[in-house]
């Protein structure tokens, strides 16, 4: 009887990355997860973890892996796809991260986008917590809602967190990414003087009156 490559009998069968789980405990402080695959944080904004053999989910339309060591497999055609090498550690380099998170954001507006590490709980935190930055978010925002989304035990990298923080300006609770070199804050639109803070909460500037602000644009041992 010859021997054939592909079962004829064969059925489709489908699986959901966002079903299926993962478990283990953080290379950082220890902390147990239990999560799925990839979580949706944001409209059109997923993160998560990775294993080879894994079917990337089909409403995907552009990939980021901060982890090349291990893939999706892909049956269905990507407009982008960026892969970058990061490390779970706390000496990481961060000169990239802002580049990959205006990425992150660019593609948003095209399509869902994955970011994707080994766990989802460091790495792709990292990006997409910066990509809700300079979105707009706050830092301690942008880390609760991953937190809440996905998992307390992401950004348990203390050295991912404390850079997320350090990026927040001193004067409001914006990125420094949105203050031009006047040192004008571009979602608030207030005069740098004072200090200020989001919509939502009351706040006093000396001489200084808001403007109409932009739209803001609707990641064993892992990490």
């Amino acid at each position: 009887m010859p021997v054939t490559t592909v079962d004829p009998t064969a059925i489709p069968i489908f699986f959901d990355p966002a079903v299926q789980r993962m478990s283990g405990y953080s290379v950082h402080g220890s902390k147990k997860f239990d999560v799925p695959f990839v979580t949706e944080i944001v409209p059109g904004l997923w993160q998560g973890g990775c294993q080879d053999g894994l079917i990337l989910p089909k409403q995907i339309k552009h990939l980021v892996s901060l982890y090349p060591w291990e893939s999706y497999v892909q049956r269905h055609e990507l407009d982008s796809a960026l892969t970058v090498r990061m490390h779970d550690s706390t000496d990481q380099a961060m000169s990239q991260v802002d580049a990959i998170a205006m990425w992150v954001n660019a593609c948003r507006e095209d399509g869902p986008v994955l970011v994707h590490c080994q766990a989802g709980l460091n790495r792709s935190s990292l990006v997409t917590a910066r990509a809700l930055i300079i979105g707009g978010m706050t830092a301690a925002d942008a880390i609760a809602l991953i937190r809440e989304k996905r998992s307390p035990a992401c950004l348990c990298n203390p050295a991912f967190e404390a850079w997320l923080l350090g990026q927040q300006c001193g004067k409001c609770d914006h990125s420094v990414h949105s203050h031009d070199t006047s040192g004008r804050c571009s979602y608030c639109r207030w005069a740098d003087q004072g200090a200020c803070h989001h919509s939502d909460r009351q706040v006093a500037h000396r001489g200084a009156k808001p403007s109409a602000r932009p739209a803001r644009s609707n990641g064993s041992h892992r990490g």
